[in-house]
């Protein structure tokens, strides 16, 4: 781990929190000791604990501003059965769509999984058409890192800002969200193209990823951050498709 000034002083103020324990003997004062000291204790509760609150605090001031070059998104299970009951369906669904128009112009990589297809239905058609020429994964597990082709297709991008979209919020958007954050991915989760069939079961979902450590953006926001002027070559072709 690189020590900059920004994360040594965040890290002596969470050392302070423990003042007048003496997390490992010999231990001093220095933050750096300390953070490699709790490493190599770290399978004590309360050092585990501390070192946790670091990372944390660490990867919420890391990347505030996305890099291009480093973005990859995860369309998650907007299929064509599970989709129905969801709240706001066709607003999110149209949502989702033109963050997938923004991003395939950005020359972002998409990748789209699909939660059993065989009884959940493919992508549906206007995501299907967003999207162009795609290859789904298929998975059972609630977290899509948790499907070995998933995890082994966004590994070989090199990317590890990872932008999200698709469904249900509390579920399988969620799962993977904090399985991201828990493998050191930067995660961006826009609102307004995620859902769940239930508004308080969005609105829960949202607040534990933010807790978590994830950027709660929207598909607009995020277009322009990657974008990053008016000058960018793609600007004038994403406001034309998107914006007029």
């Amino acid at each position: 781990m690189t020590f900059t000034h920004k994360k040594i002083k965040i890290f002596k103020n969470i050392c302070n929190q423990t003042k007048g324990e003496r997390a490992v003997s010999g231990i001093g004062k220095n933050p750096i000791n300390l953070y490699r000291n709790i490493q190599r204790y770290s399978k004590k509760a309360k050092h585990k604990k501390l070192l946790s609150e670091f990372r944390l605090k660490e990867q919420k001031m890391s990347k505030l501003i996305m890099e291009k070059s480093d973005v990859i998104a995860v369309e998650i299970d907007f299929q064509k059965i599970v989709c129905q009951p969801v709240w706001q369906r066709e607003k999110t669904e149209n949502n989702i769509v033109k963050l997938i128009t923004g991003l395939r112009i950005l020359d972002i990589p998409i990748l789209v999984s699909e939660q059993y297809p065989k009884g959940l239905g493919e992508t549906t058609d206007l995501i299907a058409s967003a999207l162009g020429k795609y290859t789904p994964i298929e998975k059972t597990t609630f977290s899509c890192l948790n499907t070995e082709a998933f995890a082994a297709a966004l590994e070989a991008t090199g990317r590890k800002t990872v932008v999200i979209a698709g469904i249900e919020a509390h579920v399988c958007v969620m799962h993977t969200v904090l399985h991201l954050l828990e493998s050191g991915y930067q995660v961006h989760v826009a609102a307004d193209c995620i859902t769940s069939r239930q508004e308080i079961d969005k609105e829960i979902a949202l607040r534990r990823m933010e807790n978590a450590g994830a950027v709660i953006t929207t598909w607009e926001t995020v277009l322009f951050e990657l974008m990053g002027s008016s000058k960018a070559p793609e600007f004038r072709e994403i406001q034309k498709k998107l914006f007029m």
